[in-house]
């Protein structure tokens, strides 16, 4: 399913989206730009980053409510920056859901033990993304 087909399927009167603000880091212009449009036709405000030294800096000036954060980036991985995320206690409320086109057991592992709150392997379900961050969203109110 494409970015595009997720309206539809995604859009609910109690939708958290309006009040919602979603970091997205991925060093892959087109998937940063698919993910970003999924987001947008949901009705996410978004901001995307290339890399996970831009990310740290965004996340400090743009205060997002949830982060969808790539695992494979250059000088500082998507690991890494969660790890930092969840060791700083401004920040570590904040979810993460780590995104990764090596979906092993190794690296799932790496994902849950630096804090990621959910994984999804790439290339993207984005109707399955739109209900993580919606679910996410939803048990960070509570």
């Amino acid at each position: 399913m494409s970015a595009m087909d997720t309206t539809s399927i995604m859009d609910s009167p109690e939708s958290v989206s309006k009040l919602s603000r979603v970091l997205v880091v991925d060093a892959d212009d087109k998937s940063l730009s698919a993910i970003r449009v999924a987001l947008q036709q949901s009705g996410f405000e978004h901001a995307g980053a290339a890399d996970g030294l831009s990310a740290l800096a965004m996340i400090q000036e743009w205060n997002p409510n949830i982060i969808l954060l790539d695992v494979f980036m250059s000088a500082l991985d998507g690991v890494e920056v969660c790890r930092q995320i969840k060791n700083d206690p401004a920040l570590r409320h904040i979810p993460v859901i780590l995104l990764t086109a090596n979906y092993d057991r190794e690296t799932k592992i790496r994902c849950l033990d630096a804090g990621a709150s959910d994984f999804l392997a790439k290339p993207i379900d984005y109707p399955e993304l739109m209900l993580k961050v919606r679910n996410l969203l939803k048990l960070r109110e509570f």
